[in-house]
């Protein structure tokens, strides 16, 4: 192998080989086996599709060739605890909009899954590959995951404080690492993880997944709602103003920055009866927690400040919408 690849003991990327021809022309019959053997210990007994359908070399040979069926795909069995955390948002909300049951027992077993699994001597770890624990996590793993816990508090009541307490051990571990005491804001990796790095990143523009620190961000302000500790919002505030001028000058490339800001200047809390929460849990309010009390009437919170309470489903939807749309003083 070391003749016709480059392969060295220490390895050509993060201590492992990614074989290189060392020059072109045909492979010798024994290296061929090799590679055959790596391949299907890698991906599996079936997944050389020559093996379980031979080419066409024409299109005679396509129509006449027994076709035996599709070749296996080649698969990605790797868990990404980013990823998952958003799939586990995404059920806990369809379990609040449609009351579907199987939605909540799925976001449980996927939340607890990961919490049981990826956290390693007190520490989140990003990946997870046939049953081990790998990498330690990225900003984006911790604020979907924060998220993931909160929507899960939020989405039944029945769940006591769990995914709260996690969402906070979560998120103290992610200002620990990821926090930019100087200007502020969530590096993408922690200082442990990024010895090989010229410069340590702050993700903040959205792509095909949202912005970690727009999330995190989030995140703190939707724990200061829920906990009624003024240090998540200063923590938000200080992120909300190292991202100020990419808010300002490109809006369209960071929404969920803009989210963030919108939660913080608009965040609601809502104390209601079980009744009129169930009822609250089918309505779209962008920047409202609902929580359950005793009490014989709904409360809307502007903020800290609480209005009276309110006597009809009517007037709670005033309320809301006008607390959700309320000017600041500058």
């Amino acid at each position: 192998m070391a003749r016709e690849f480059t392969v060295t003991a220490a390895g050509n990327f993060e201590e492992k080989n990614v074989l290189q021809r060392r020059r072109g022309g045909d492979l010798s019959p024994d290296t061929e086996a090799i590679l055959l053997k790596l391949f299907r210990m890698r991906y599996g007994p079936h997944s050389l599709p020559e093996d379980a359908f031979p080419p066409a070399r024409s299109a005679e040979d396509a129509q006449a060739m027994a076709w035996p069926g599709r070749v296996p795909p080649v698969t990605d069995t790797k868990i990404i605890v980013s990823w998952n955390a958003l799939v586990v948002s995404g059920l806990a909300w369809c379990y609040r909009a449609f009351n579907v049951n199987g939605y909540l027992q799925l976001a449980i077993a996927a939340a607890d899954a990961l919490w049981r699994r990826q956290i390693v001597n007190n520490r989140l770890h990003r990946l997870n590959y046939e049953g081990r624990p790998a990498i330690p996590a990225q900003a984006e793993d911790y604020a979907f995951l924060i998220a993931a816990y909160l929507d899960l508090h939020l989405a039944s009541c029945e769940l006591g404080t769990v995914y709260l307490e996690r969402a906070i051990a979560l998120q103290t571990e992610m200002d620990g690492r990821l926090w930019d005491a100087q200007t502020g804001g969530y590096f993408n990796t922690a200082a442990d993880a990024a010895t090989g790095l010229l410069l340590r990143e702050k993700s903040y523009q959205d792509g095909a997944t949202p912005s970690p620190n727009g999330v995190a961000l989030t995140n703190l302000v939707r724990l200061g709602a829920l906990t009624g500790e003024t240090y998540y919002l200063e923590r938000a505030e200080q992120g909300l103003q190292t991202f100020g001028d990419a808010i300002a000058q490109m809006a369209a490339a960071c929404p969920s920055l803009v989210g963030a800001l919108d939660w913080s200047r608009h965040f609601t809390t809502v104390k209601a009866p079980i009744a009129t929460w169930l009822r609250l849990q089918t309505t779209y309010q962008p920047t409202a927690i609902a929580t359950v009390v005793s009490a014989p009437a709904a409360t809307v919170c502007p903020g800290f400040s609480c209005l009276g309470p309110v006597a009809t489903w009517e007037e709670l939807q005033t309320q809301l919408a006008i607390a959700q749309q309320r000017e600041l003083a500058p």
